[in-house]
């Protein structure tokens, strides 16, 4: 591998985010909220909505709300699974919603998705 400053002396530039003259691309929060909805992800909930979303995931699987932002993006990434058709979503659930102290099975992965589908939130 080369080093950035070998990659310019040779007069290429090492990919990464950049535009065409070098400066940094930064995305505005409507850019980032716009990406999010195209691929399917709700924004992320607060208050009432967010207590709720938490409510019908311990429903569903009581251990997988152990730690709850984790639980929240576990959902909004289920839902872009979801709202893009993927194949074999009670076994995405059952991962999503596993981590090293929590064990969610894929029956539950199932009842999450139903959760999930049932109370709108995966609605974009």
């Amino acid at each position: 591998l080369l080093s950035p400053h070998r990659l310019q002396q040779r007069g290429r530039r090492r990919p990464d985010r950049h535009d065409a003259e070098g400066l940094r691309l930064r995305l505005s929060q409507q850019q980032k909220d716009d990406a999010a909805k195209k691929a399917g992800i709700p924004p992320e909930p607060t208050g009432a909505d967010r207590q709720a979303l938490l409510d019908a995931i311990a429903k569903a699987a009581p251990d997988a709300v152990k730690y709850e932002d984790k639980a929240i993006d576990a959902a909004r990434n289920q839902c872009s699974a979801i709202n893009g058709e993927a194949s074999r979503l009670d076994w995405l659930a059952s991962q999503r919603f596993t981590d090293k102290v929590v064990v969610t099975t894929e029956a539950q992965g199932k009842a999450v998705n139903e959760a999930l589908q049932t109370s709108g939130f995966c609605g974009v």
